[in-house]
């Protein structure tokens, strides 16, 4: 998932009078992902019919399913984080020599 994709749910439940931050749009975005490609997964699903109910009637729901998938991180995070990581390899082998 890119940001954009989080920034518009977060806009999209914005104009529903609903507030979320970053980090639960990334959960439905990356729940929604998971649903896409395995869509018997039942622990996706409940996340995102959570998500639908909490947008629907405001009603915010919290299960234990959100916490059984992956962590939601957007592409342009992780290539953050490889960037860094490449960048620490990079210096520690420099170190060594």
């Amino acid at each position: 998932m890119k940001q954009a994709d989080v920034d518009a749910v977060i806009a999209q439940v914005a104009r529903a009078g609903r507030r979320i931050d970053n980090y639960q749009s990334s959960v439905f975005c990356g729940a929604r992902e998971i649903l896409a490609r395995e869509p018997d997964n039942p622990h996706a699903a409940k996340v995102v019919a959570n998500f639908l109910a909490f947008v629907a009637t405001g009603v915010e729901t919290i299960s234990f399913e959100e916490f059984l998938l992956p962590i939601p991180y957007t592409d342009e995070e992780l290539a953050a984080q490889d960037a860094s990581r490449d960048a620490y390899v990079a210096a520690t082998r420099g170190a060594q020599q």
